[in-house]
């Protein structure tokens, strides 16, 4: 292999040229930065290297860096088949540094075969990509574990929408949640008109899951959980709605388990346990390379990514205590035992938002006052809402 690389005559000449042109260019190199971070002045004698002695020093180190170069790759591709296992999983930042030692790699092949034509070899690459990524084998989709999707999808136009919205299936929706709200304000002496409270937590990551988590327990203290009981609805963006999530569930298992106590400061150590590390690796190893690994949930075959990465490591956190589907709190919301959670995900293709709730809440696609077009808009309390809705929408692209 040394012997086939060394007869690489492209190579060799590329290396004699930018000599060439190095050296008829006028800015020359005099100090360089050591190891011990000192200016030391380059050797006198390095101008009168002969091409020759270049090429010496250029097929010494050929072979070496071609190895590297095919190791690192392949590497990176056996780590992808072990990339659950905690002990083969790269830190975050290292698993950052490969990537980006991988990235200056592509780069320096590029511009070293194609020279002045790197540029527009890059802008054609990316072009290409962008045309082929509409194509399933460079486009495999991230999908929701649970869901069939060999069946043919819906239709997504305005014209569905709008029969989604039926009036009918509205009603029934506003009917069963104030159903739902008779039954939260039910649990109450019938004298009393019960405060209703509604939290909002913001995003930011697991930061925010831990905070949210934290703030929600200290006002399970207040009069033993009483505000709590008041709690209707959880709402919020991001990590906020992951820790609304994990205290909804623990406060559901402790009303039919006394063991469990939402107090109890382990799940604050569950909630901030790390999981950057898998999430970042599995980036490395999987997702910007080959997806071909593959996993079951309820009977259908997923591709794993990232997002399952994120899910398995919190579940090995919390002990697997949300692993559930999201019909399970479908009963302990309509009986108001738990506070309602809605899950508003962006479509970024368009813009809208996907209301996913155990319960179904078309209501939340139409107007308040039931009007639309430029009846709707005419309304200054609707524009303001209508407004605020939008100031919500960006909140995601603004926010960590």
């Amino acid at each position: 292999m040394d012997k086939r690389l060394r007869k690489v005559r492209l190579t060799r000449a590329n290396v004699i040229s930018q000599y060439k042109e190095l050296k008829s260019k006028q800015d020359k190199v005099l100090y360089y930065l050591n190891l011990n971070l000192k200016f030391e002045k380059v050797r006198p004698d390095i101008s009168r290297f002969e091409g020759t002695k270049l090429l010496r020093v250029f097929d010494q180190n050929h072979l070496n860096l071609f190895l590297i170069q095919v190791f690192l790759i392949l590497f990176v591709l056996f780590l992808g088949v072990f990339k659950e296992n905690p002990i083969l999983q790269f830190p975050a930042a290292m698993s950052v540094t490969l990537l980006l030692a991988i990235l200056v790699m592509l780069v320096g092949a590029v511009s070293f075969w194609l020279r002045k034509w790197s540029t527009v070899a890059v802008i054609a690459i990316l072009f290409l990509v962008n045309y082929f990524s509409n194509f399933s084998f460079l486009n495999r989709p991230h999908e929701a574990f649970g869901i069939n999707y060999s069946i043919k999808p819906e239709l997504y136009n305005l014209q569905r929408l709008n029969q989604l919205l039926h009036p009918d299936t509205v009603a029934k929706d506003r009917a069963r949640t104030i159903k739902t709200l008779t039954n939260w304000k039910n649990k109450f002496p019938e004298e009393e008109k019960p405060k209703l409270v509604i939290v909002a937590a913001s995003g930011g990551g697991q930061r925010a899951s831990l905070w949210t988590f934290h703030v929600l327990q200290s006002i399970y203290t207040i009069q033993q959980g009483e505000v709590i009981r008041h709690t209707e609805l959880f709402t919020g963006a991001s990590g906020g709605v992951i820790g609304e999530a994990f205290f909804r569930e623990i406060y559901l298992r402790s009303q039919s388990d006394s063991s469990v106590d939402p107090m109890d400061p382990k799940y604050l150590n569950q909630i901030s346990a790390d999981n950057l590390n898998p999430i970042i690796f599995t980036l490395l190893v999987n997702d910007l390379l080959i997806r071909n690994q593959y996993f079951e949930y309820r009977g259908y075959k997923h591709l794993k990514d990232r997002g399952y990465a994120f899910e398995n490591q919190l579940n090995l956190n919390t002990e697997g205590v949300l692993d559930k589907p999201i019909s399970a709190y479908k009963e302990p919301e309509q009986s108001a035992r738990i506070p309602m959670l809605p899950v508003t995900s962006l479509i970024t293709n368009d813009g809208r938002k996907l209301v996913i709730s155990p319960n179904s809440m078309s209501y939340l696609g139409t107007s308040v006052l039931g009007k639309s077009g430029k009846d709707e808009k005419s309304n200054p309390s609707i524009l303001f809402g209508f407004f605020m809705i939008m100031i919500l929408k960006t909140f995601a692209f603004y926010l960590p």
